[in-house]
């Protein structure tokens, strides 16, 4: 179940998280972060508690957080390219978060500019929204290479704010993870958490 409040507040541009805002693969991505890290040695577990916390971050600041963490030595690099074609591999069915997609698409009917801002590697969140077949409804996409610092630094989403030719506090994001908020919050801008209960 998904619990979502819209503000009544019309704003100029609007940001989406992709995974767990605008798709539910965070169980996909769960099980293969797991599946990678085993892999490659990594002697924790990577718990769902642990995903929630770390969600929003790219790869590589998530690797570097756990080999601080737990004292480890995980090559990025390698973690990473194993991760990623594990999820492309078993990602060929997306179910929508249908009211935050609805959304996005209303969003697009009334002219709107829309941006999805994801820490996932192009790679696998372009092929999520094509899954979803909503990729060409944005007008901007970011990922995690087009930026300098992931979230929880807005780098990203001032980005997208700049690429919509919006002031960042007329800009709207909806994200799942503590991370994504946090840099919503950084940008000055207005946010709707999707909250996953079971």
């Amino acid at each position: 179940m998904i619990l979502l409040e819209f503000p009544n507040k019309k704003y100029e541009g609007y940001i989406f998280d992709c995974d767990g805002t605008l798709a539910h693969t965070m169980p996909l991505h769960h099980q293969t972060w797991n599946q990678a890290l085993t892999q490659h040695g990594a002697k924790f577990e990577f718990t769902w508690k642990l995903m929630q916390i770390l969600a929003g971050m790219g790869a590589k600041d998530t690797i570097a957080y756990l080999n601080k963490k737990f004292k480890e030595n995980l090559d990025y690099k390698v973690i990473h390219a194993t991760k990623v074609r594990l999820f492309q591999k078993g990602n060929t069915i997306v179910n929508p978060i249908n009211d935050v997609v609805n959304f996005a698409k209303e969003c697009k009917e009334k002219d709107l500019p829309i941006a999805v801002c994801s820490g996932g590697c192009k790679q696998n969140v372009h092929k999520t929204l094509n899954l979803l077949g909503i990729k060409n409804l944005f007008d901007f996409i970011f990922t995690q290479e087009d930026v300098n610092k992931g979230k929880p630094d807005p780098e990203m989403f001032l980005n997208a704010a700049k690429a919509m030719k919006t002031d960042p506090k007329n800009c709207l994001v909806f994200e799942d993870a503590p991370k994504g908020i946090e840099a919503a919050k950084a940008a000055g801008m207005d946010y709707v958490l999707i909250e996953h209960k079971k």
